[in-house]
């Protein structure tokens, strides 16, 4: 229970680092209301044990999750991502004047858009089906988390205080302005130059590469033996087919 507990409030911490103004509004609004309409409307019809408000907290979560898995399906525009445009995506995550907060939100912010990245691979239709599953899993585990919380909260008896204060902090959310990073930085550099070496690996035969490599040491090889000659051999040498097949070999690395 103590490790499970750690588990939750890590994974709560981390999914509030990655919080976008249309997820609090599911999270303080949608959720807590599920919550207290399932209570009201569910307490006569479960036998009155300690599981009911674990049923009524999944029941919530559920629900909530799948109401923000489908807005994310027909609502939000999640576009298909090639390299060129991943590395356009990763620069701009929430920054934070914290160096902790700093690392773990470019962290985050680059796993999401590694997400999208990783699903172009599938297609239009694919990454959306995609998308949408992992957004309703997901969301379904933060909400569980917080809806414990939030069955803890509702067990006052003027709910309507917790209500406002959920909308305060929604309304607050669209009021706060975010900071953007928008500087593309070192190790976002390294990871963009790994990722463009191997989609070029992914891209070409590795025999390929190796032979065209051994050709090109060879050339470069026989460039150096012809330092070595004086005037009169080079002349010799300039009117020779070993002049013209090195020629011809450096044309063809060339293009």
């Amino acid at each position: 229970s103590f490790f499970l507990a750690i588990f939750g409030l890590i994974s709560l911490f981390l999914n509030f680092l990655n919080l976008e103004k249309i997820d609090f509004v599911f999270i303080f609004i949608i959720l807590p209301l599920l919550m207290i309409f399932l209570k009201k409307e569910l307490h006569l019809q479960f036998v009155d044990n300690a599981y009911n408000d674990f049923r009524i907290v999944v029941i919530a979560s559920f629900f909530t999750a799948l109401f923000y898995a489908f807005y994310g399906l027909f609502f939000t525009y999640n576009e298909i991502l090639n390299l060129e445009l991943f590395s356009r995506k990763i620069i701009a995550y929430k920054s934070a004047s914290f160096v902790y907060f700093d690392f773990l939100s470019e962290f985050l912010h680059f796993i999401s858009n590694l997400k999208f990245f990783i699903f172009s691979y599938f297609g239009y239709l694919g990454f959306r089906v995609l998308n949408f599953i992992f957004d309703f899993f997901n969301f379904f585990m933060f909400c569980s988390l917080l809806a414990f919380v939030f069955n803890f909260v509702l067990k006052i008896k003027i709910k309507i205080i917790v209500l406002f204060l959920c909308f305060i902090m929604v309304l607050g959310s669209y009021f706060l302005k975010e900071q953007r990073n928008n500087a593309l930085k070192s190790e976002q550099e390294q990871i963009l130059l790994w990722m463009n070496n191997f989609d070029f690996l992914k891209d070409n035969n590795l025999s390929l590469i190796q032979k065209e490599k051994d050709l090109f040491e060879k050339d470069l090889k026989d460039l150096r033996e012809i330092f070595k000659k004086n005037a009169f051999e080079i002349g010799i040498w300039w009117f020779s087919k070993e002049k013209e097949d090195l020629e011809k070999r450096i044309n063809e690395s060339l293009k």
